[in-house]
């Protein structure tokens, strides 16, 4: 592919972030939110007033057959009107939760669960006065033996977002289902009921909302914002997982914890907290589409590892692939095999080309065009005539987090379709490219799951029976959480950054505890969190590589961002959870027999 030069210089990297810094703050706000974009916000609405004509049609639940009646369900109300404001808080607070009890069938057998939403108070470590009310939604299987049961807290990102949108689309007993393949075609295509990809098999279920969001609120005399931060955040949200840990007799339990998107750092920062302040050595750890550090090369002038991976090359690699706009001989390769062609070049050649200015001869440089080109579509070619680059202006547009730039997913990829910025898969109509300022505002992939706030509004209500007053608030919902959020963090070793990075956390509690299992799950088509990226941020964590390779694990699904939307890919990392969660357990208790795994 002939590519021609222009005239004037290419642009700099650092000129293509200050362009795109507020999108990509944006961006990672968006994940998981349950109501990122206007109609998901404004459909969940109060608790208390169930939303009128959700179009549910109830999958059918286990049968229960001659098994023993179901406890009495304990519903709670709760009337106490909550405040997302900065300084919003609750003057007391108690600890009220409603219980319910179901039955579900996991892979052909009846199970009965215990599910119970509500809060629990944690405290000032200093004063030991409660300064939040941190609502849950907790899974439990009933008869199990705890000793041996792990149970894991589930967290969303934003920051700024609940953890519905994990509750309805990934690993609960209930979830939300979509038609052909986790697409809406109707505003009401909907079903909801037992999850076949449940985790609850293989471990007890907790899914958290952070201070601000869901049914969380600071107690007085703290405020909503002095949990609006990363040291904060992480400290009050270990206090919960130890408060849940003692009220319901668990310290001895395998303990582990998803997080998702900004969940990833989150959860990283979380088993430093709880190994160092409350005694609470993690099992495993799952990071699913992890930015563990998504703040620092747009906070500083020169990142610390720099130059970075081109990390935007394979997901468009892989959009176009999609798309069927490769080479035939590209697109007859086995998927993991081209992606793994593209992710080499990229951290290979194209890494070496990027460093070394000095080393660029023009047949190297038409080497490096070529094969650039031939990745990234015809589309390519539009790049450098619309934003008159050379090749190595290109090479920087498409650095870092290039899908940022809206026109790029709006005009140049895929002739006449908006590609999802979660899910580059998901289109949208061509029209809808002038309403896009960012991708929170409109988002195909994120527009089709939609209906996960209203569905999970009237679950909480009717039954979990949790009957709220106040609205349960989403990431959609107002605060903006993300906008105030302090990055400032304080590391282990007591040196301060004005970013999270949080590699350094898990390295410190990699080392502390060798027994601790991470898992990473990245999708191919995510272009928030790129799955190059998040190699390149775990590369960096500084444990011996004999840990690394004991420890940790990465794998890769088609999927976007919110991996487990996909059908398919949400059946997949259900099947591999499966075995981390027997490795971890293995190492941390002794091994449970086969008959407990049943």
């Amino acid at each position: 592919m002939t590519i021609k030069k222009l005239g004037q210089p290419a642009r700099g990297r650092r000129y293509l972030f200050s362009a795109l810094s507020i999108l990509l703050a944006a961006s990672i706000a968006g994940c998981g939110g349950g109501g990122s974009s206007p109609a998901a916000g404004s459909n969940d609405t109060q608790a208390s007033v169930p939303p009128p004509n959700l179009g549910l049609e109830a999958a059918p639940v286990a049968n229960a057959g001659s098994l023993p009646p179901l406890a009495p369900d304990e519903p709670f109300v709760n009337n106490r009107a909550y405040s997302i404001a900065d300084d919003g808080n609750v003057a007391e607070h108690d600890e009220g939760t409603a219980t319910t009890h179901r039955r579900i069938k996991i892979e052909g057998k009846n199970r009965t669960y215990t599910a119970k939403a509500g809060h629990l108070l944690v405290r000032d470590k200093t004063t030991s006065q409660p300064n939040a009310a941190i609502f849950y939604t907790a899974y439990t299987l009933d008869g199990e033996e705890t000793s041996h049961r792990p149970v894991t807290f589930f967290f969303n990102g934003g920051p700024g977002s609940p953890s519905s949108y994990l509750k309805m689309g990934s690993f609960a007993p209930m979830r939300v289902f979509t038609l052909n393949s986790s697409q809406i075609t109707g505003p009401n295509d909907l079903r909801f009921g037992e999850n076949p990809e449940t985790l609850l098999d293989r471990s007890d279920l907790v899914f958290v909302d952070p201070v601000g969001t869901g049914h969380s609120v600071a107690v007085a005399p703290a405020v909503n914002k002095d949990f609006w931060g990363v040291d904060s955040d992480a400290m009050s949200l270990s206090a919960f997982v130890t408060r849940y840990l003692n009220v319901n007799n668990r310290r001895i339990s395998p303990v582990f914890l998803f997080g998702e998107s900004y969940g990833g750092p989150r959860t990283s920062i979380m088993s430093y907290d709880l190994h160092a302040h409350f005694s609470v050595k993690l099992s495993g750890l799952i990071l699913l589409a992890p930015a563990m550090n998504h703040y620092e090369a747009y906070t500083v002038d020169t990142p610390r590892r720099s130059p970075a991976p081109i990390s935007g090359l394979p997901v468009a690699a892989m959009t176009a692939r999609h798309f069927g706009l490769l080479g035939a001989d590209l697109q007859a390769k086995p998927l993991d095999d081209f992606y793994k062609e593209v992710n080499d070049f990229t951290n290979g050649p194209l890494q070496e080309y990027q460093k070394k200015p000095s080393e660029r001869t023009p047949e190297l440089t038409r080497e490096m065009e070529h094969r650039f080109a031939s990745y990234s579509s015809s589309s390519y070619a539009n790049v450098l005539s619309d934003y008159d680059m050379t090749f190595e202006g290109a090479v920087d547009y498409f650095y870092g987090a290039y899908f940022n730039a809206a026109d790029y997913l709006t005009k140049k990829l895929v002739p006449n379709k908006i590609l999802g910025y979660y899910d580059t898969r998901k289109t949208g109509a061509p029209e809808l490219a002038t309403q896009i300022t960012d991708y929170l505002v409109y988002d195909p992939s994120v527009n089709d799951l939609d209906g996960y706030g209203a569905v999970h509004a009237s679950y909480l209500y009717h039954d979990l029976k949790y009957q709220a007053a106040s609205t349960y608030w989403t990431l959609g919902s107002g605060a903006k959480i993300h906008e105030k959020w302090n990055r400032k963090t304080v590391y282990p070793n007591g040196s301060t950054l004005d970013f999270p990075d949080a590699t350094i956390h898990l390295a410190a509690e990699m080392l502390n505890n060798t027994a601790m299992k991470v898992l990473t799950l990245a999708g191919y088509y995510d272009a928030v969190v790129q799955p190059n990226k998040i190699d390149w941020d775990m590369s960096s964590l500084a444990v011996p590589k004999s840990l690394i390779d004991k420890n940790y694990s990465i794998m890769r699904f088609e999927g976007g961002h919110m991996i487990y939307a996909d059908d398919k890919a949400r059946a997949q990392i259900r099947q591999a959870l499966e075995g981390f969660y027997r490795s971890a357990v293995a190492t941390s208790v002794p091994a449970m027999k086969p008959q407990e795994q049943d």
